[in-house]
């Protein structure tokens, strides 16, 4: 369905709820319309306006969607990119639990020595 509505010239930065059409997959874990949409040209790193500047891979990471995430980085997703909080998508994942998710970001390199304003590292 969304490769139909592609092909039919629907707009990729439309706001749903306040969230980027991309945004909205990667919160969801819907890693298909994630790579559907990046094919498409849509900034990888696009900023979620209404929810504390997330960027597609920390809403996946903090949601611990795996796949989402692998598509995200493999298309060059910014593992330094931070929420206004100043958390990285690793901080969101050891947060949330999701230990297979923290695994596969420290494989791709996530810096494990970034740090909040407080000091915390993700570890």
């Amino acid at each position: 369905v969304v490769q139909v509505l592609l092909e039919e010239g629907a707009d990729l930065v439309s706001y749903n709820w306040g969230a980027q059409a991309l945004n909205v997959a990667a919160q969801n874990g819907y890693s298909e319309i994630v790579q559907c949409l990046l094919d498409k040209g849509v900034n990888v790193d696009a900023v979620d306006p209404n929810k504390s500047d997330y960027t597609p891979l920390l809403w996946a990471a903090s949601r611990g969607h795996t796949d989402a995430v692998k598509v995200l980085v493999d298309s060059g997703a910014n593992f330094e990119k931070r929420d206004v909080f100043k958390m990285t998508a690793l901080h969101k994942a050891v947060r949330g639990g999701h230990a297979k998710m923290v695994r596969l970001l420290l494989e791709r390199d996530a810096n494990v020595g970034a740090t909040t304003p407080n000091g915390s590292t993700a570890l």
